[in-house]
């Protein structure tokens, strides 16, 4: 039971530091493993732009690998949004190659870490409620964000 307890503490110990362990050089090519999914925003020039105070920065998707180590599962630049009535930003998420022993990429269920580089190079990890996990050669549309750890303003509403 001990050893147990220690692996299921390692574990987790891992899934912490995946979760919230995304720096500026994490975001790179990632691996073409021939398996992808497409998650697609789609916002109008009337409604709330959570990516517009990102312009210029990147939005990137990342995977936790066999070691407990975050890679990159796909990246985009998020660019100028201010001419289009419609603002279409689309995000590649990249899956596992089965065909071989290393985990290049997200499993099929597997929900992302999620984050965005500012462009000057801070990060904000969010995350999307109804995402509900990478299936291979799927098109996802979230609409919700919930921004939940990075830099933040006030957050007293009184």
């Amino acid at each position: 039971m001990r050893k147990f307890t220690n692996l299921l503490t390692v574990f987790l110990s891992f899934n912490v530091y995946a979760q919230y362990g995304v720096t500026s050089d994490m975001f790179q090519e990632p691996v073409n493993t021939g398996a992808n999914m497409t998650v697609g925003w789609f916002i109008e020039s009337s409604s709330y732009n959570f990516f517009e105070q990102f312009e210029g920065g990147h939005l990137g998707a990342f995977y936790v690998n066999d070691l407990g180590e975050l890679g990159c599962a796909g990246y985009v630049e998020i660019t100028d949004m201010s001419s289009d009535e419609i603002y279409v930003l689309a995000l590649s998420f990249w899956g596992n190659n089965s065909s071989n022993d290393v985990k290049d990429g997200l499993s099929s269920g597997e929900i992302p870490t999620m984050a965005i580089l500012t462009t000057d190079q801070q990060i904000i990890h969010f995350s999307l409620p109804e995402f509900s996990g990478y299936t291979t050669n799927g098109v996802s549309t979230p609409t919700l964000f919930e921004n939940i750890y990075g830099p933040s303003g006030c957050t007293d509403f009184n």
